[in-house]
């Protein structure tokens, strides 16, 4: 979980609004297995581009790519007294978003906004 942000670009491109994007993640997960419990920590940075198209004004279908880093340290400690291991992960790789959908609420008519699609939109 973690801050991310979306700005959309000042192109007047009718009714396409190309976007950047970008964000920071963090985690922390437990599991238990049998006699095994493993504990992990995550950091991920992502960002990329994408693009949404206003077919009305207060509703958008829209997409992204972009890349991520990610680092992931972990630690398995087993029930018999052993010695814990751990191990560390970097990640370097690049996602899309499939398909999304937004529907916008609020703002004056004609007032424009972040998500509302004005003039040629």
């Amino acid at each position: 979980m973690g801050p991310a942000l979306k700005r959309y670009l000042p192109w007047d491109t009718g009714p396409v609004a190309p976007f950047y994007y970008g964000g920071a993640f963090a985690g922390w997960n437990r599991q238990r297995f049998s006699n095994i419990t493993v504990h992990a920590v995550s950091a991920t940075l992502r960002g990329g581009f994408g693009a949404e198209w206003f077919p009305a004004r207060r509703f958008s279908i829209g997409g992204y790519v972009g890349g991520l880093a990610r680092y992931m340290h972990s630690r398995r400690e087993d029930d018999f007294g052993g010695t814990p291991d751990s191990g560390s992960d970097f990640l370097l790789g690049t996602f899309s978003s499939g398909l999304m959908f937004h529907v916008y609420f609020g703002g004056a008519d004609g007032a424009g906004g972040p998500g509302v699609a004005t003039g040629s939109r």
